[in-house]
């Protein structure tokens, strides 16, 4: 009595030491849920609202883990004392004898019958050793749910005897004096937890692994989370089909079988899988470990026992990864929708959209396509590790087709190419979203990205994160090209202005379209920033506003110019400069329009730069302007051909013009020799 009131006092001690940590734990975890509530409500952030959740959860699962523990002490508690009450029981009665293994090998395979909370093979029922005190034979009857767990619901963990035989006293007290120690994880990442499972197991099996999963109601599968072993299980969904893990997992009820059953599966000799459920109800999985033994019919009393420490550990673990996996999802939408609305192209919005599409599919492959034309087939735009000849010889019609059907449909569409299934593997792609590019107000294409592994993830949150990236695309695509369509009015107005100044020269007519045109090609040949190009492309159309301004009709004279005309036209840069300078969203131009006579020797005008100091806008200008005017007539001469008018060009590299502008030039037009017979 004495050695049972010291372990009793143990016990309790623990049980108020652990009680008082979980209290201030807990009390913790709701103050931080509170705050970031209240934060996530003022300022609108999913974010914060997010990880205000995750705390409540975690609070809600240290609740739950303390009183599985208090109740696991309890019950150690109370076998002590029986142990102690009646030492010669123990002591007496011998341990059950094994299952013979002819007898486990010529039993009838028999379906698993639910009795209670115990699972037990209708073949153990026959020919069960009776109890050694008596020398009767006894039956394998079911136990009744205990009242704690039956105060734990029907998520509980049942006690579970798949391969217990003898009697149950016997059986229970052998095993409970070598229940093994069970480390309390230091944290509630999946892969530590596990690493405990597999620790408390080790100690009395030859373990192989243990293993989390998480149950996908949408596609009946079991999705692998964490393992952790010498050899863990492979990353294929597992279905719910499978006579240990979907067994478990349909009947939430623990399930103790050897690994032979399953064929799926390379098994080895004496291999038994235990697989127990775990979760709320809105997250469930199962958590499993893979033991080798001896013993044809081995007891799962240690299994039982292990589990039931571990389960709310486990639980946290499920629940913790589902709420990183949605937290993380979150976080890559926002920065999409940020990325998306942030004013660039439709081409750049199609490019965006698919890079984040892969970050959130965690994809090797991946596609955008949007129709050819008004009614044509569907063609790939955009991509990421497809060939060259896939990306050329794609073309899907409406409605036919995965992204066909998606584009029509405008519903998101998920391919997976689960294990048993018949079909070719594509570019070794095992699990596939399409989804639309499409709002209320229409499609404007389909994302299609594809995965080499199997998402761990619930696919109905996977797929609705996807078709949310779409929905978001499609708005950018819709502000992208009303944007477009804004600047394009934008430039035909800043057009309209040059070309009325220019009326009053007939030979100028049409001159700063085709030097907006070619300096815009040559700004991209020469690998300057979009908006650089852009720029280049308002100051050409603008460069010679000051002309008009300044001297008239000068350039239609055919005579010579006089010392006036000749100072008139060398102010007309400065003049186009000061009037850029007066519109706040033109005055970035001001330089790049002064500066474009300059010599890159230094002789122009009208600050005399030279070199590297001219603005890389203006000598691309004086390359460009010089080429127009050359190859447009006079009134004292008729225009240059393309010929003459490079010679002239390479003549003036290193005194006029920049030897490298110049160059980039020549090499444009050889390529695209139209761009100089524009009008």
């Amino acid at each position: 009595m004495r050695v049972y009131t010291e372990a009793s006092g143990v016990i309790s001690r623990v049980i108020e030491r652990g009680a008082r940590v979980r209290f201030l734990t807990v009390l913790l975890l709701v103050i931080a849920a509170a705050a970031l509530g209240g934060t996530a409500l003022r300022d609108g952030s999913l974010v914060l609202a997010i990880a205000a959740g995750a705390c409540a959860l975690l609070a809600i699962v240290v609740l739950s883990r303390g009183g599985a523990k208090r109740r696991a002490k309890e019950a150690a508690s109370a076998s002590l004392a029986s142990s102690v009450a009646s030492p010669s029981i123990a002591a007496e009665s011998p341990a059950a004898p094994p299952v013979s293994t002819s007898m486990a090998e010529s039993a009838p395979a028999a379906p698993e019958v639910i009795v209670g909370s115990v699972v037990v093979d209708e073949a153990m029922k026959e020919d069960v050793p009776g109890d050694p005190a008596e020398g009767q034979p006894s039956q394998v009857t079911a136990m009744e749910p205990t009242p704690d767990m039956a105060e734990v619901g029907p998520e509980s963990v049942p006690m579970m005897a798949a391969g217990a035989v003898g009697p149950e006293t016997a059986a229970d007290e052998s095993d409970v004096s070598g229940i093994p120690s069970v480390r309390t994880p230091f944290s509630v990442q999946p892969a530590v937890v596990l690493m405990s499972f597999y620790d408390a197991i080790a100690e009395r099996f030859d373990t192989l692994s243990a293993h989390l999963w998480l149950e996908d109601t949408p596609t009946a599968t079991l999705r692998l989370v964490a393992a952790f072993g010498p050899r863990v299980p492979g990353s294929d969904p597992v279905p719910l089909t499978d006579p240990i893990l979907g067994s478990s997992a349909t009947t939430r009820t623990a399930v103790f079988r050897p690994l032979d059953d399953v064929d799926s599966l390379e098994s080895l000799e004496g291999a038994w899988r235990y697989a127990v459920p775990v979760g709320t109800p809105e997250v469930r999985g199962i958590a499993a470990v893979d033991v080798v033994v001896a013993d044809p019919a081995p007891a799962a009393v240690v299994l039982n026992e292990v589990s039931a420490v571990l389960r709310g550990s486990l639980t946290a673990a499920l629940a913790v990864h589902v709420a990183r996996s949605e937290m993380d999802t979150a976080v890559l939408l926002l920065q999409a929708a940020q990325q998306l609305t942030s004013g660039i192209a439709g081409e750049e919005v199609l490019s965006a959209a698919l890079e984040s599409a892969m970050l959130v599919a965690g994809a090797s492959t991946g596609s955008v396509m949007v129709p050819d034309g008004v009614d044509g087939p569907l063609r790939i735009v955009a991509s990421h590790g497809l060939s060259a000849d896939v990306i050329a010889t794609t073309s899907v019609d409406g409605g036919e087709g995965i992204a066909g059907t998606v584009y029509v449909s405008s519903s998101p569409l998920l391919i997976e190419d689960l294990p048993g299934r018949s079909g070719l593997r594509r570019h070794g792609v095992l699990s596939s979203v399409s989804v639309p590019i499409a709002d209320d107000k229409g499609s404007f294409g389909v994302i299609n990205v594809g995965a080499r592994a199997f998402p761990a993830r619930l696919t109905d949150a996977y797929v609705r994160a996807l078709a949310i990236l779409g929905t978001q695309t499609a708005v950018a695509m819709r502000n992208a090209t009303a944007a477009e369509q804004s600047w394009d009015l934008y430039l035909e107005n800043l057009q309209a202005l040059a070309t009325a100044l220019e009326s009053d020269d007939p030979y100028r007519r049409g001159a700063s379209r085709r030097t907006a045109v070619l300096s815009a090609a040559l700004a991209e040949e020469m690998g300057l920033e979009a908006e650089d190009v852009v720029s280049l492309r308002i100051a050409a159309i603008l460069h010679d506003v000051g002309m008009g301004l300044a001297t008239g009709s000068v350039g239609a004279i055919d005579r010579p110019l006089s010392t006036v005309d000749r100072g008139l036209v060398r102010a007309h840069p400065k003049v186009a400069s000061d009037v850029l300078q007066r519109v706040p969203s033109l005055e970035r131009l001001a330089p790049m329009v002064r500066h474009h006579h300059e010599r890159f020797d230094g002789d122009g005008y009208d600050t005399g730069l030279s070199g590297a100091s001219i603005p890389m806008g203006s000598r691309i200008l004086a390359v460009t302007d010089a080429f127009v005017a050359m190859t447009s007539p006079r009134p004292y001469r008729d225009a240059l051909t393309l010929g003459e008018a490079l010679e002239e060009l390479d003549r003036g590299a290193g005194g006029q013009f920049d030897p490298s502008v110049v160059e980039a030039f020549s090499e444009l037009l050889a390529r695209d020799p139209e761009l100089a017979l524009l009008d």
